[in-house]
């Protein structure tokens, strides 16, 4: 082979070669814009569940306190009557109400904090817990959570 033919065969790999890199790169450009957007697709699929299961919490949460009659005659002799009225069984129950709502707030506050839950999501649990508490809960609250570290 001359040396002539040798250079026209090394810029036609030449060549090639450029494009074989150009295509290579445009692959690539596809392929993480294509994982990106099932990036975002899994994170919106989480932020859903997320909430959904944030609505599951407190529908079972009033579910139960909708179905159970003591809870209720608890829940209003507590506002009647002071915390101090109710009977050691009728705390037992206030309180494992009561946990119950301070877990679901507090999961849903950590879920915020890691972006599951939108802000709208997050103010309407605000809502929900202010709509809850009034002064006389929270001058409680500490009572309630004294006694309970002392159950346990």
């Amino acid at each position: 082979m001359s040396n002539d033919k040798l250079q026209k065969w090394a810029l036609i790999a030449e060549i090639i070669g450029g494009l074989a890199i150009v295509i290579s790169l445009v692959f690539v450009g596809f392929e993480i814009r294509h994982s990106a957007e099932e990036t975002r697709q899994a994170a919106k699929i989480t932020r859903a569940a997320t909430s959904l299961q944030l609505k599951q919490d407190w529908v079972e949460l009033n579910l139960t306190a909708a179905s159970s009659p003591e809870l209720a005659k608890v829940q209003a002799k507590w506002g009647m009557e002071g915390y101090e009225s109710l009977s050691q069984d009728e705390k037992v129950l206030f309180i494992a109400y009561n946990r119950a709502t301070w877990h679901i707030q507090s999961n849903a506050y950590y879920q915020y904090r890691l972006g599951l839950l939108e802000q709208e999501q997050w103010d309407a649990v605000v809502r929900d817990v202010n709509g809850m508490t009034h002064p006389k809960y929270k001058s409680v609250f500490w009572v309630i959570w004294d006694e309970w570290q002392h159950m346990l």
